[in-house]
């Protein structure tokens, strides 16, 4: 499983990462109909499987600390 980046470099990939350009994201609000969003949605299901997290700090605490639901003695 690889990560998305941002990145103001633009588009390349490595083995563990795929770094897109920082404006790839359409700006919010999104309407019905935006085609960047439409735009946006038909590029994410160009990827391989990956995690991607939109927000905060204690949104990716909480992300990453999931696979203990399946496997409590994880470390």
């Amino acid at each position: 499983m690889s990560g998305v980046l941002l990145s103001p470099e633009g588009t390349r990939s490595s083995p563990e990462y795929h770094y897109l350009p920082a404006d790839w994201i359409p700006p919010l609000p999104r309407r019905e109909g935006d085609q960047g969003w439409i735009r946006f949605t038909r590029d994410l299901e160009t990827l391989p499987d990956f995690y991607f997290h939109l927000g905060g700090a204690g949104d990716a605490l909480l992300l990453l600390s999931t696979f203990y639901d399946e496997r409590p003695d994880s470390y």
